[in-house]
């Protein structure tokens, strides 16, 4: 029952320009079911790996993780940016899965909650962890060379475009994860990723250019 009122308020949150408040240690994952083509938003806590990886776990009996077993790709919202990230999926390599799942409970008694994990001297049981490890899949997102997203907008190249020095990201606010902030950016000259100023606009302000 929490879930069906902190899983959408986390959501708008991620999605909004005060997405700092969480984006330090939740992210977005976008995907579309195997079988119904329905589309999901899942809120994920993440630690980084590495410079270009960052990764999280979710319980193998929740059954969304299986329509990312065939992705080569996924689109995700990540620190106020919506972007396409690789992505790795692991549920047999309990090992694995331990090792990691040590370093997300470390980073995090959250998470360390969630999983069932226990604490011994500041650090995580290591028994515990590898308990858990047996019940989780884990999910690895390779970021390093990431681009935002660009949706449906203007041809393209334009003059602007052309002119315009930096990375420029196209926002379309008809696309179904910013149609809720469409009042807020009528009223506001700031790209609803990024807090940036937009650039250009259609009069509609239905889509245009912004710095990230």
């Amino acid at each position: 029952m929490i879930w069906t009122i902190l899983n959408p308020l986390t959501i708008a949150i991620l999605n909004s320009p005060v997405h700092f408040l969480l984006s330090h240690s939740l992210l977005l994952l976008k995907f579309n079911g195997v079988k119904s083509g329905k589309p999901y938003v899942i809120p994920v806590s993440y630690i980084a790996t590495g410079d270009n990886q960052v990764c999280c776990v979710t319980d193998r009996p929740n059954i969304w993780w299986r329509n990312l077993k065939n992705l080569n790709e996924l689109q995700l919202v990540f620190k106020g940016r919506s972007m396409k990230s690789t992505l790795t999926i692991e549920f047999q390599n309990n090992a694995a899965i331990a090792d990691k799942l040590n370093a997300i409970c470390s980073h995090s008694r959250i998470d360390g909650f969630f999983a069932g994990v226990g604490y011994q001297n500041g650090k995580p049981i290591r028994p515990e962890i590898d308990k858990a490890a047996t019940r989780m899949t884990l999910i690895e997102l390779n970021i390093g060379d990431a681009l935002p997203v660009r949706f449906n907008s203007w041809p393209e190249s334009t003059p602007l475009e052309n002119n315009l020095k930096g990375r420029l990201a196209i926002h379309n606010l008809n696309s179904t994860d910013l149609t809720p902030h469409y009042s807020f950016l009528l009223h506001s000259n700031k790209c609803l990723c990024c807090s940036g100023t937009w650039l250009n606009s259609s009069s509609e302000m239905t889509s245009g250019f912004c710095f990230l």
